[in-house]
């Protein structure tokens, strides 16, 4: 994608009346990826990580792997790497390009990543290596460009302060370039963080993948430093995404069917979906072919935080929308800074579902209805709302007509593949998604 074209859209249809059971297999996990993929490059063994072709993988991971394949073998050559809607690989890739000496790197993004917030992870990347040659050139809104760290900074002044109370990727994006550091420069580095992280979960993983690799990390109250690394030899395996196992489990319980490829013990914050079905009355049952089924009839509402599992919770709000019981979804103003402002996409959901919402300071209490035969939904652009909405159609026999079905290609690209296995018609103008 040049740098001026704007992302494919395709409109979709689909229709779940008469769905039917399906083994569903989904995606590697984007965020265990991306983690993987920048620690290799901070090892410089690229070699750990072995992924499928690119048009197997979620974008987010391809744009992150195209934009460290260029740091590694041509970082002066300014080339321009366009993220399309990912706020993960432009922070991890600021992060990068910033601690890579000579590193000439060229960012670009969608209207609406211009307008997320990046500006916790620039100002501390400037305040430590700025006095080491780093420029953070911001266009209006686009290219991000960034010039690396010529030098290596003091020794007393080997730590980033990040304030990363609006995102975890800050206090990520910073751990990951502070472990390329500690692998050049042969010395400790720290991430001091100024508040509390929002979606603690994240930085977790973060942590769980610096261990994996080999990196050793001394976690205080509110500082993570990076103390040394004994490099992996081995190639890792990325995991299924829980963020999408979510949305196939619900399938697979409505329509009877299984999903494989499930790790039931992985660290990824959206794990706790498993909790939010065990809250509805309903129970994971693995199958002796490895596969895993979700059985049950609900009998009450859920609850869930955007502080525990963020993207997890438009898939819960369309659970929601079919339980016998209202639903609480809290801790949202993590949702106002996402691809869209997930907190009106879930209320437009809500109420397309023939649902009521009601928004008190930061909790949404849903109250399910009676779903309509047809559901009709924008996009926004938005992957995961898509994915809850044709979600939503899976658990309530509908049909649904989405303006941007291209867009789920962010994180699941065989999305309407899977979907389709359900006995489901997935038309679209032009080539169908996935």
């Amino acid at each position: 994608m040049s740098p001026h074209q704007s992302p494919p859209v395709a409109r979709v249809s689909f229709d779940a009346t008469d769905s039917k059971p399906a083994r569903l297999v989904p995606p590697l996990s984007k965020s265990d990826a991306q983690r993987a993929l920048a620690l290799a490059y901070a090892l410089g063994a690229p070699s750990l990580v072995t992924l499928p072709p690119d048009d197997e993988l979620p974008g987010d991971v391809v744009a992150l792997g195209a934009g460290l394949r260029t740091l590694r073998d041509a970082p002066t050559a300014g080339a321009t790497i366009h993220c399309g809607e990912g706020g993960a690989p432009l922070r991890i890739l600021v992060g990068q390009a910033a601690v890579t000496p000579g590193a000439h790197l060229r960012l670009w993004g969608s209207a609406r990543l211009a307008e997320r917030p990046h500006g916790p992870l620039l100002d501390a990347l400037r305040a430590t290596l700025g006095p080491a040659g780093l420029v953070l050139a911001e266009g209006a809104p686009w290219p991000l460009t960034v010039r690396g760290a010529r030098r290596a900074v003091d020794a007393g002044a080997a730590r980033f302060f990040i304030a990363s109370s609006a995102s975890s990727q800050y206090a990520t994006s910073a751990l990951l370039a502070a472990a390329t550091l500690v692998v050049r420069e042969r010395r400790p580095w720290t991430v001091e963080l100024g508040d509390a992280t929002a979606s603690q979960g994240y930085l977790d993983l973060t942590l769980a993948w610096l261990a994996r690799m080999g990196f050793t990390v001394d976690v205080r109250p509110g500082a993570l430093r990076v103390t040394g690394v004994v490099p992996r030899a081995v190639p890792v395996v990325i995991p299924s995404d829980w963020s999408s196992i979510a949305y196939l489990l619900l399938a697979a319980w409505r329509t009877g069917g299984t999903v494989a490829k499930v790790d039931l013990d992985a660290a990824h914050p959206d794990r706790a979906v498993l909790q939010v079905l065990a809250q509805a009355g309903l129970a994971i049952e693995a199958r002796p072919s490895g596969e895993v089924a979700v059985v049950g009839t609900p009998r009450a509402g859920v609850h869930a935080s955007g502080d525990e599992c963020p993207d997890l919770l438009p898939t819960v709000a369309a659970l929601a929308c079919v339980l016998p019981a209202p639903s609480t979804l809290s801790a949202l103003a993590v949702l106002r800074h996402k691809e869209s402002d997930r907190v009106q996409g879930i209320e437009e959901l809500v109420r397309a579902a023939g649902a009521k919402s009601s928004l008190v300071d930061d909790r949404l209490i849903i109250e399910p209805g009676r779903v309509p035969a047809h559901l009709e939904l924008q996009s926004r652009g938005d992957h995961r709302m898509v994915m809850a909405a044709a979600t939503l159609a899976v658990l309530a026999r509908s049909t649904l007509a989405v303006d941007d079905g291209a867009c789920v290609a962010k994180s699941f690209p065989g999305f309407w593949r899977e979907l389709a296995k359900l006995g489901a018609v997935v038309p679209a103008s032009g080539e169908a998604p996935g």
